[in-house]
C-alpha cells in the first residue's frame, strides 16, 4: 500500500479490519481506487479474541497490519474481547496501573513476526477501537522502528498511562508517525489528558475529530459515524489542532 493515501482513503483501509469476508490471496479494494490496494497474505486469530489481516501492497514494498476491534456484543467470541481484554485495560487506564493484556501482548508478537516475514517491506499499522489498542501496544514494543512508515489507529482508549518508560520511549521516538484520531463525541476513547489539546501523554500525535454528532451515539459515533471528509479527502479537525 502506497504512501499516498488521502485520510479518506485510510479510514477505508482500517475498516477493512471489520471484513469477515476477507481470506488469505483476497485483493483488497477500497471505492476511490480502480485497483488492488493489496491482497491479504495472513488472517491471524488466537484464543486471546486477536484477529489480525496482514496485507501485502502490489510491489511489495508495504505491509499492512490490521487489528480488528472488539466484537458487537453476543457475536461470537465477544465475551474474550470485553471481559479479558476491554474492560481489564479500562481499569488499568483509568487508574495508572502498569501492565497488559494477553490479545495485546499478542499483538505485538504478531507486529514483530511480521517484521521478521516480511525483511524487505516497510510496514503500516491499522487499528479502531481495542485494535487501536493493540496497535499501540505492538508499536510500543516493535523491535525495529525505523521499519515502521506509519500508523493510523482511530477511536481506541489510550494506552500511553500503562505503557514502562522503555515502551514510552519507543512510542515517542515515532510520534509524527502515529497518527491518533479521536471524536470526543464517542465515550470509548478514554485516558487522555484532560483539558489540554496537545499530545503530551498520547501515543502518537492526536488529532480531535469536528466531528457530526449522531443520534445513535453509542455505536454509530463509534464507527467513524461522525467524523467529516472534506472534497479533498482531508478530514476535518479541530482548529486546535494538537501538536507535540
Amino acid at each position: 500500500m502506497n504512501s499516498m493515501y488521502s485520510e479518506y482513503e485510510r479510514k477505508l483501509i482500517a475498516e477493512k479490519e471489520y471484513d469477515n469476508s476477507l481470506q488469505v490471496d483476497n485483493d483488497i479494494y477500497i471505492e476511490t481506487r480502480k485497483s488492488s490496494i493489496g491482497t491479504v497474505r495472513q488472517v491471524i486469530e488466537n484464543e486471546t479474541g486477536l484477529k489480525v489481516y496482514v496485507v501485502e501492497s502490489p510491489d511489495h514494498s508495504e505491509v499492512s497490519v490490521l487489528y480488528e476491534g472488539s466484537k458487537a456484543p453476543f457475536d461470537e467470541g465477544w465475551e474474550v474481547d470485553w471481559f479479558e481484554n476491554d474492560i481489564p485495560m479500562a481499569h488499568s487506564i483509568l487508574t495508572g496501573e502498569k501492565g497488559t493484556t494477553s490479545q495485546l501482548k499478542a499483538s505485538a508478537d504478531i507486529l514483530n513476526d511480521v517484521l521478521v516475514s516480511y525483511p524487505n517491506a516497510k510496514v503500516t499499522v491499522y487499528g479502531h477501537s481495542l485494535g487501536s489498542m493493540n496497535a499501540q501496544y505492538a508499536l510500543a514494543n516493535v523491535r525495529d522502528i525505523s521499519r515502521i512508515s506509519g500508523a493510523y489507529i482511530y477511536q481506541g482508549p489510550n494506552t500511553y498511562p500503562v505503557l514502562t518508560e522503555e515502551q514510552r520511549q519507543r512510542v515517542d521516538a515515532m510520534k509524527y508517525r502515529i497518527h491518533n484520531y479521536v471524536d470526543d463525541k464517542d465515550m470509548v476513547p478514554i485516558g487522555y489528558p484532560k483539558n489540554r489539546m496537545d499530545s503530551v501523554g498520547v501515543v502518537g500525535i492526536m488529532h480531535h475529530v469536528d466531528s457530526k454528532q449522531q443520534i445513535d451515539f453509542i455505536y454509530s459515533q463509534h464507527l467513524w459515524g461522525g467524523y467529516v471528509f472534506n472534497e479533498d479527502g482531508s478530514l476535518k479537525i479541530k482548529n486546535d489542532r494538537s501538536s507535540f
